[in-house]
């Protein structure tokens, strides 16, 4: 099938659907920087204050400290987005540095925008974010309405765990999730182009963007197209030169300990397929919580990792029309990259593999948006509800910090 054009007032639609999830997300954070960290938006970025990684003294006055906290892994991107270049040695007070500065395609964007003035860069990394919540809503949308669905379904773009939990925590993953979606109307449209371009992007965003690239190189193969796939080959040309480039900068060489928090999977850890995700079902996490909440969040996570055992099914089974459909060739390749993560850990937060495994469900639900079953969307919406647990709990206590607050 090859998405066609509908003209200009369907993307003017699409755009405006695109700004409408744009809003939305933009309300929910400003509710929660004003009613939880009194009008801070650099809280967003969750910076702990516990000491494991010590905020570069340059940021230390501009930045909402979580005190007790070791933060997470939005803190990083922002000294990376201060520092693009390895200039400032504010790899210093980063976790993992190189896989940071491997992710460097949010922040160097934030770096450019702001045009390089540290007092800019902070907001110009919130427009990135925002930015790809637009695209990745306006290409979902224009592929939907291609396909004769109402182009209100791009902005379930919006509720995809990485939108959710990038613009939550100011994380990277939404740039992918966006690009994801780019690459399914450009190669539907058959845009070679365009599509080159997001092959060599999306490894920047993150590691497994080099799924993309791939993909674009398979599918022109099935399609007997040698020449294009030599081409789409040398999209990966960027991710090798950065990765060259971070390993020759890098003050000193990191000693990687096999924690999740770091990104960091040892090689033991695709020996087994599935078994990590069966491991976890036997040891789900201990909640702070009575008994009944604590079984009842235990049971959405038990959803949660199911959904991804149902979203690899899906997208084997959509695997037989790869030649016809390229979302169904990308959503394999996730679909393998999810079977072959067998170390327990990286399972057991979905705020860690709900964002690594967002292309997936996101592949996978395309057939919803392209008129087939509503089925593909359960994985996607069971991820959403275990997360709807965390963000839920957060907009309750900010509202409610905004009317216990005293006038004035």
């Amino acid at each position: 099938m090859t998405a066609s054009d509908s003209g200009a007032g369907v993307a003017l639609r699409c755009a405006a659907w695109a700004a409408v999830a744009v809003v939305i997300l933009l309300a929910w954070q400003a509710l929660i920087v004003y009613g939880s960290y009194g009008g801070n938006w650099t809280a967003l970025f969750m910076t702990g204050g516990s000491g494991r990684h010590p905020i570069p003294p340059e940021l230390l006055s501009s930045t909402y400290v979580f005190k007790d906290s070791s933060g997470f892994d939005g803190q990083f991107y922002r000294y990376v987005a201060h520092d693009p270049f390895l200039r400032r040695g504010l790899s210093a007070s980063m976790d993992a540095p190189s896989s940071r500065y491997h992710r460097i395609l949010v922040p160097l964007l934030a770096w450019l925008l702001a045009g390089g003035r540290a007092e800019w860069i902070d907001a110009a990394y919130l427009v990135v974010i925002l930015g790809s919540v637009f695209l990745g809503t306006w290409w979902l949308a224009r592929f939907a309405a291609a396909c004769g669905r109402h182009p209100a379904w791009g902005s379930a773009f919006a509720l995809l765990p990485a939108t959710l939990i990038s613009a939550n925590r100011m994380t990277v993953d939404v740039a992918l999730a966006a690009l994801c979606a780019g690459f399914v109307w450009y190669a539907h449209r058959d845009s070679p182009r365009w599509l080159y371009a997001i092959a060599a992007l999306a490894p920047l965003a993150r590691e497994t963007g080099i799924l993309l690239t791939a993909a674009a190189c398979f599918y022109a193969v099935l399609n007997r197209r040698w020449l294009r796939s030599a081409v789409f080959a040398t999209a990966s040309a960027p991710f090798f030169f950065w990765h060259y480039f971070v390993a020759g900068h890098l003050e000193a060489p990191e000693t990687f300990a096999p924690q999740v928090n770091l990104d960091i999977i040892p090689w033991w850890g695709f020996l087994h397929p599935f078994l990590g995700i069966v491991q976890e079902f036997g040891q789900l996490p201990d909640y702070p919580l009575p008994p009944l909440a604590k079984h009842f969040s235990q049971s959405l996570d038990v959803a949660a990792l199911s959904g991804i055992g149902v979203a690899s099914a899906f997208a084997f089974w959509q695997a037989r029309r790869a030649r016809s459909q390229p979302e169904s060739v990308l959503a394999a390749l996730f679909a393998i990259l999810a079977v072959g993560l067998s170390y327990q850990d990286f399972w057991i937060d979905i705020n860690g593999y709900g964002r690594t495994m967002t292309p997936l469900v996101l592949l996978v639900g395309l057939r919803a948006a392209a008129g087939e079953s509503l089925w593909t969307l359960a994985p996607w919406a069971a991820m959403d509800l275990r997360l709807s647990l965390q963000f839920g709990s957060q907009i309750l206590t900010a509202v409610a910090d905004l009317f216990a607050r005293p006038p004035g």
